[in-house]
């Protein structure tokens, strides 16, 4: 039997049993490597639980923005409670970044259905779906996948994929508006590369076939006035703590962003990460319009990976404003994958609807070569980056049971091995013990020398 007609002819249970082996090697992967004690900028959430001890936390606290530019106010609404009630446990978070990712997977196979549906490509939905397990799912988002701070990366793009998906809907109601305003407001609280949501927005509501003008003037103003209120929150925010700041485009903030994009499969191969992200997003607008022609329904069936491959485009763009002054390798951190990806997972799905309407090998030969060229480095990206991040993970959780044995007396050097400034690392440490906080759980009381819990 030739692959093709393998492909076609995958049953149900096939496909489940090769999705649900994906999910669950990243499954053991984040609960064998996860971070058990507080990462760096995860330490900064006793501020929150300090304050919450104390009775002074509010809600303003919680959309103050942290570092030069990002919100996470929705995690911080996840993970505080989390850590009050699990006395920061931090698997809970690596459990609550899983079940988003698996929501993500689960709203994008209905993306998936309706453009099988609208073209007659219900044979290839099993391998659209494999292949969509494949990148959500994937290993090389080690980094912010073992760093349960970053479950604000995921509930970004969690709202992303919701935004795109009712905004594609068929028939395209005003609830789906409200719905799809929701998600991106959410998605933008969480991480504020997600600002590129709005004007994206727009776009598919104005390319919408089923939109008359007067819905597209409409649903356009609506979402307009709403992403013009959150994007004004965004910069008063910012402008509030004094660390807005951005830098003009030029060859630098071209090569970062498309370092950016190669990363998403190609992080391992310093040398080529530019061409391949350029050669990524060529493919995905050469699709794009190869496909939308294709007939009536063709436009609205790939929207939506046209939408995600611009989300992954805008995110580059915007986190080369606020890094390319540090230089382009800084494009190549391991945490943007989860925001570089989703070109790749557009640019997979267009191919595989263009290898189900291509009517001629001689067309289908190129396209299948690169597809696997992509699913190959994906893999070796992920071979590359999940040996990485054990070995990060191995020497951190040392690094704990190192913090746990000797504190109080913690030496300068020891402190900063897991925070960049001393005096606040030893408040946070301060904070977890009088409290009883991940390693401090179960400590004796200084002054009856029993062990108290919470």
């Amino acid at each position: 039997m030739a692959l093709g007609d393998y492909i076609k002819s995958m049953t149900t249970r096939q496909t489940v049993a090769l999705c649900s082996i994906l999910i669950l090697f990243q499954v053991i992967y984040a609960y064998t490597y996860y971070y058990r004690f507080p990462y760096f900028d995860h330490l900064d959430l006793s501020i929150f639980l300090e304050r919450y001890y104390n009775g002074t936390l509010t809600l303003k606290d919680l959309f103050s923005p942290h570092g030069e530019s990002h919100w996470h106010a929705f995690a911080y609404m996840i993970m505080l409670p989390l850590a009050v009630w699990s006395h920061w446990n931090i698997a809970w978070d690596i459990t609550v970044i899983i079940l988003v990712s698996l929501y993500m997977l689960a709203i994008f196979i209905l993306m998936l259905r309706e453009t099988s549906r609208a073209l007659d490509l219900k044979p290839l939905l099993p391998f659209m779906v494999i292949l969509s397990t494949l990148f959500i799912f994937s290993i090389d988002q080690a980094e912010n996948l073992l760093w349960g701070w970053q479950m604000s990366a995921f509930l970004s793009l969690a709202g992303c994929f919701t935004m795109i998906f009712f905004l594609t809907r068929p028939e395209s109601l005003p609830w789906h508006i409200l719905l799809a305003s929701i998600a991106s407001a959410f998605a933008v609280y969480n991480y504020a590369t997600s600002l590129a949501l709005w004007p994206i927005g727009v776009v598919l509501i104005l390319l919408h076939p089923a939109n008359s003008t007067r819905k597209k003037i409409a649903y356009s103003a609506i979402f307009i006035l709403l992403g013009a209120a959150n994007t004004y929150h965004y910069y008063a925010a910012i402008m509030e703590t004094k660390n807005a700041a951005a830098n003009p485009i030029s060859l630098n903030t071209i090569h970062f962003t498309l370092n950016f994009l190669g990363s998403g499969i190609a992080r391992f191969s310093h040398n080529t990460v530019t061409i391949v992200g350029l050669a990524g997003l060529a493919g995905c607008v050469w699709l794009y319009f190869r496909l939308r022609a294709y007939n009536k329904n063709s436009l609205l069936a790939i929207l939506p990976y046209a939408a995600l491959a611009a989300y992954a485009v805008s995110c580059a763009i915007l986190t080369a404003f606020g890094r390319a002054q540090y230089g382009v390798d800084q494009a190549g951190i391991a945490r943007y994958i989860t925001f570089s990806y989703p070109l790749w997972l557009a640019l997979v799905i267009m191919i595989s609807v263009y290898l189900g309407l291509a009517e001629t090998k001689c067309a289908r030969k190129p396209v299948i070569i690169a597809l696997a060229i992509i699913v190959l480095f994906k893999m070796g990206n992920s071979a590359y980056i999940g040996g990485r991040f054990v070995k990060v993970s191995t020497k951190h959780n040392e690094i704990q049971q190192e913090v746990a044995n000797k504190y109080p007396d913690i030496s300068s050097a020891l402190l900063l091995r897991i925070f960049p400034f001393e005096q606040q690392a030893r408040h946070y440490l301060k904070v977890m013990y009088a409290n009883r906080l991940n390693i401090f759980k179960a400590q004796p009381d200084e002054i009856t020398g029993t062990t108290r819990h919470h």
